[in-house]
């Protein structure tokens, strides 16, 4: 079956609204899976989120401060997505310096930025299930929107393709899209 990402049709308001950016980040300074590449990703770090007990007598912990979470982008227009680490953005040079003497002082180990991972040329559905993902993200508070505005479930539903719920069951009885009808055990 032929998705439609190359089907002519209008530009509809959510392709003209540019990259949308949302941060991995909830209250317990967790890493986060992403299951459109089926990667767990590291949540934004919060000292605050640490209960005082639980932190080092050192200090290393707070000597690293707040850091960043990773970051999903989505161009729609362009029909491109990036996940990326905000420690690499020039606006967190400084605590990526910092944590990078932390962790070699520590772990005796370099500290980098993730690779960016990029998607091109995505289909409908690619893009459909990518949002659908972030929003739900955001609905359970473990994400925050960094850029843009994210599109609303109502919004997402709107969109052509279908949108890809199941990434890790491989059975044939495996409802893969919230389009598709369940599937009765029996």
């Amino acid at each position: 079956m032929a998705d439609t990402a190359t089907v002519a049709r209008p530009k509809s308001e959510l392709e003209t609204r540019g990259q949308i950016v949302i941060e991995f980040a909830d209250d317990h300074n967790c890493w986060h899976m992403w299951p459109p590449v089926s990667e767990s990703f590291r949540g934004r770090w919060l000292n605050a989120n640490i209960p005082s007990q639980q932190k080092d007598q050192d200090g290393h912990i707070d000597a690293i401060g707040d850091i960043p979470g990773i970051r999903v982008g989505i161009d729609i227009s362009r029909r491109r997505a990036i996940i990326f680490d905000a420690l690499s953005l020039p606006e967190h040079a400084d605590r990526l310096e910092k944590l990078t003497k932390v962790v070699k002082r520590v772990r005796n180990e370099d500290c980098k930025p993730n690779k960016p991972i990029v998607r091109e040329n995505m289909t409908d559905t690619e893009i459909k299930s990518w949002l659908y993902w972030g929003r739900r993200k955001l609905m359970v508070n473990q994400a925050i929107e960094i850029s843009g505005q994210w599109p609303t479930l109502e919004e997402i539903e709107r969109l052509p393709g279908k949108t890809r719920i199941e990434y890790f069951n491989s059975s044939a009885k495996a409802r893969k899209y919230r389009e598709d009808p369940e599937i009765n055990a029996a």
